[in-house]
């Protein structure tokens, strides 16, 4: 049994990850792509090792040019859910959108850190994070 699962909205993918996320790379982050790639204000990311995963079914990737990486948005072609973002800053590893986790796997996670608090929309209120 893997230690953390989720997937899309429609079901078309579903993905399993074995072993804890890096506690240090559970973030909150304004820049203005996870604004866009979520259609909110910040977009919640838990990163773990990619070869933690096995996937079923096959995300389509989107990548974009983000200030000094490239990174890969992970979606379902199907219904549009995001799922993932890789970067080449950091090749080894999967950023899950923690909005894909299925509730159980998600109910233990908690932001550490937050990236690019300066571009916060005025209207994206946040809890302050836990120590």
């Amino acid at each position: 049994m893997a230690d953390y699962a989720g997937g899309c909205l429609c079901g078309a993918i579903r993905y399993e990850i074995d072993g804890a996320p890096d506690g240090r790379m559970q973030i909150t982050c304004h820049c203005r792509d996870c604004q866009q790639v979520t259609g909110a204000g910040h977009a919640r990311s838990m990163g773990v090792p990619t070869d933690a995963v096995k996937w079923t079914g096959e995300p389509r990737i989107y990548q974009i040019q983000h200030e000094k990486s490239q990174v890969d948005c992970g979606f379902c072609a199907e219904c549009g859910s995001p799922l993932y973002k890789r970067t080449t800053g950091l090749p080894k590893m999967t950023f899950f959108h923690v909005g894909s986790l299925d509730p159980q796997s998600a109910r233990g996670w908690r932001p550490k850190i937050t990236a690019y608090a300066q571009r916060r929309q005025p209207w994206d209120e946040l809890a302050p994070l836990e120590t």
